[in-house]
């Protein structure tokens, strides 16, 4: 009976530490998603400008 009570204890204590990393890693992601978004909003108009000029380039060459 006790080796059971062990096992049972070892499984829930195991299962507690992957709920932790879990979330964790879910705010993590959270983290870096938001991260993402502030990159997109600042670098995003100087790389769509940047595109209008190499699209403007190919289309009327050299």
């Amino acid at each position: 009976m006790v080796p059971f009570l062990g096992l049972a204890a070892v499984t829930i204590v195991g299962l507690l530490v992957l709920g932790v990393l879990a979330a964790r890693a879910v705010a993590e992601l959270r983290r870096l998603e938001v991260q993402v978004e502030r990159t997109r909003a600042e670098v995003g108009p100087a790389y769509r400008a940047y595109r209008a000029r190499t699209r403007n380039a190919r289309t009327q060459g050299p």
